[in-house]
């Protein structure tokens, strides 16, 4: 994902190599916390509101619209539990030095 015209880092540290995991309102009051104090994530690995349901996730948040809007690079697992070997290839090509998994 490009930095559109309407996306800003002024200001702003980017947390080199570091995701969140996530698919709650807390993943995104996590990174907004960040945000705050001036950190930037370089990537969200999240879930599609398909995938929440079939897994019966309590409090689930569609990150996806609110990501984009920040802009945000985020991937979207194929699987829950991340076992797939397309989600271990993704995961792996984002060259993350740490992943936080919040909500």
């Amino acid at each position: 994902m490009t930095l559109d015209s309407h996306c800003s880092t002024t200001g702003a540290k980017r947390l080199a190599g570091v995701g969140v995991a996530g698919c709650k309102h807390t993943t995104r009051d996590f990174i907004l916390g960040l945000k705050r104090n001036g950190f930037l994530i370089d990537h969200c690995l999240t879930i599609s509101p398909e995938m929440a349901h079939a897994a019966q996730v309590a409090g689930y948040y569609d990150l996806r619209p609110w990501l984009e809007q920040e802009c945000i690079p985020h991937t979207v697992a194929t699987k829950y539990t991340l076992k797939t070997d397309q989600d271990r290839q993704q995961l792996l090509a984002l060259q993350l030095r740490l992943l936080l998994v919040i909500g």
